[in-house]
């Protein structure tokens, strides 16, 4: 305990004089926005992770093809619009500034895409940009130490502009994924091979991967599809593995995929049965909307011979759309679920109003024969399936109140509303409080029929904090105070005291909890700084208190003059500890380590 003290400690002071990348919160707060997530502790660690990767490969918006812009999931069909026509009549957008002033971007919008995209340019204002061809080649290694057990992580990619990506990950040498893709600026389209995702329009047919239940603000209640994409995560959990491509004729996008389900574990040693699925969709763009037809099928072997049949599963088909006019947008979808035969639906609109306002409202339909197999749609339980509920929302920049009222399909009793009010407070130019109310309320429940919380974050930053923008960019003190309180089946509360510097060469931060949860269902998740792709969301039980210290470096080498490496080191040490329990449990205490090299 004492040797991981110790290291705790030095991790606050060890390697001065280097510079520094870490996780910061602007970085955090911007995947929040562009996520449209309630807060960091809502999202799931896949998606952080993948938002994390855009982050270290930033998207050439001067650059990048039209189907890669359309499936990395940061912009709208609009958005890829008219930024394409503002590229063909102006040239290469050269400032955060000009992205604000084309149509569908704003102000706020582009500062939240700010760490998500570059804007290089080599030819001159007005001009049509000349092709670059870059080679980049990341290199991410981890280790851990938690309970005595060793914990290993490793990803590699290689990126040849912005056309050609290979990736792989592995994580404890049991679990690994990759891909390997190709995106043409001539020919407009892509191609890809192994692990992947799809996503189209509002999820009710296809939706891989992490998807957020309930709605923190009015940006999650309209659903943005990014078609085909490649992942590059640890575990790959939740995507497909198999063959991809899409390519653009005039205004319509047409995607095909061959995923085999449980070909992941198969290929990890568990021979269990793999499945055939064919999928895909055909989309048309125009500037002001989009209207979308998807299907897949999934398929399943009968028996363990190799020359068996297959029998039909099932399948669905999607007919979804979206509208955007004089700053509305409308949008909605209709599933057919082919196995069942019954159909599903969601659908809603958003509307500008008084001065940066927005108001938005959707309702969905989800009967209990239709299968959420592929699908997740907006929710607010588990599935895209045996759920109907309306959801209401307002909001300007951090402030927010969203209100849903959801009950089940074939039980209209078992119901339940959820409410959620955000607010910050500029309590000087370089301190924000930020003010947070929920409540869930249950009436079917015989015990836990309320869920309600309050917390409050005072913010303190010398670089000057901003209630609407969060802090600029350079050389800060930072500092945090949280209370927060829940009542379930009882009280809980939790509390932290965080404080740390971030310059230009090093970063490092403390910070030290107390919490008092008598029970499970009173737990409070709580989101802790770390390296990226490593996202900790820890859910505090019992009395006690927990410390950790985080810090990061960053070295850089030049080779021949022009290429340049850059090293990065993540270091974090904590433990939890129970000593206000009259029964007592278990410590717990981590050591964790990564190194990121960049070529």
């Amino acid at each position: 305990m004492k040797k991981l003290t110790a290291i705790a400690i030095l991790l606050l002071f060890m390697l001065p004089g280097v510079r520094s990348s870490a996780q910061t919160d602007a970085q955090i707060a911007a995947i929040v926005a562009v996520a449209g997530a309630e807060e960091a502790e809502t999202l799931d660690a896949e998606e952080i992770e993948r938002y994390l990767s855009l982050m270290l490969h930033p998207l050439d918006l001067n650059r990048t093809p039209r189907g890669r812009l359309l499936s990395c999931g940061l912009l709208t069909p609009f958005q890829v619009a008219s930024l394409e026509d503002y590229r063909k009549r102006y040239g290469d957008v050269l400032s955060v500034t000009e992205l604000s002033l084309i149509e569908g971007f704003g102000e706020e919008f582009s500062r939240n895409l700010a760490p998500f995209v570059r804007l290089s340019s080599r030819s001159l204002p007005g001009h049509p940009a000349a092709d670059t061809m870059l080679l980049r080649n990341t290199v991410i290694a981890r280790a851990s130490l938690k309970g005595g057990k060793i914990g290993t992580g490793l990803k590699l990619k290689s990126s040849f502009g912005e056309s050609v990506s290979l990736s792989f990950a592995e994580k404890d040498l049991q679990s690994w994924g990759g891909s390997v893709s190709w995106s043409g600026n001539r020919w407009p389209g892509k191609v890809l091979a192994g692990d992947f995702n799809a996503r189209f329009g509002q999820g009710l047919a296809l939706w891989s991967g992490m998807s957020l239940s309930g709605f923190s603000s009015v940006s999650s209640i309209c659903r943005n599809g990014a078609g085909i994409s490649p992942s590059w995560s640890y575990s790959c959990a939740g995507t497909y593995r198999g063959v991809a491509a899409d390519f653009q004729a005039g205004r319509f996008v047409v995607s095909s995929f061959a995923a085999f389900p449980g070909l992941k574990p198969f290929c990890e040693g568990n021979r269990g049965g793999v499945s055939f699925m064919p999928g895909g969709n055909v989309s048309w763009y125009g500037k002001n909307g989009q209207l979308g037809l998807t299907a897949f099928w999934l398929s399943e072997r009968i028996g363990g011979d190799p020359n068996g049949l297959f029998y039909q599963a099932g399948g669905k088909v999607s007919v979804d759309g979206k509208l955007s006019w004089r700053g509305m947008t409308f949008f909605g979808e209709s599933a057919f679920d082919c196995y069942s035969g019954s159909a599903a639906g969601a659908g809603g609109l958003t509307v500008p109003f008084l001065d940066g306002w927005r108001f938005g409202m959707a309702a969905r339909f989800y009967p209990a024969s239709f299968s959420a197999s592929g699908a997740s749609g907006i929710r607010a339980w588990t599935g895209t399936s045996n759920e109907k509920g309306v959801v209401l929302g307002v909001g300007k920049r951090n402030t927010s109140l969203t209100a849903d009222i959801a009950s089940k399909w074939n039980d209209p009793s078992v119901m339940q509303v959820k409410v959620l009010a955000k607010v910050p407070f500029q309590l000087t130019p370089a301190m924000v409080l930020s003010l947070r109310v929920s409540e869930r309320f249950r009436p079917y429940e015989p015990v836990l029929v309320h869920r309600a919380g309050a917390r409050a974050d005072l913010d303190w930053s010398s670089a000057g904090l901003s209630a609407a923008y969060g802090e600029p960019e350079g050389d800060a003190w930072k500092a945090r105070l949280r209370l927060e309180g829940l009542y379930c089946k009882a009280a809980s509360g939790l509390a932290y005291l965080e404080g740390g510097r971030r310059t230009d060469r090093f970063s490092a931060y403390l910070r030290s909890t107390l919490f008092i949860v008598d029970n499970w269902d009173d737990r409070i998740y709580s989101y802790e700084r770390d390296a990226p792709g490593n996202f900790t969301v820890p859910a505090y039980y019992g009395r006690g208190y927990s410390l950790s210290a985080v810090a990061s470096a960053k070295f850089r080498f030049r080779l021949g003059g022009r290429h340049i490496k850059v090293l990065r080191l993540y270091s974090r040490a904590s433990m939890v500890r129970y000593p206000f329990m009259p029964q007592g449990k278990p410590a717990s205490s981590e050591l964790k380590f990564q190194a990121q090299l960049e070529l």
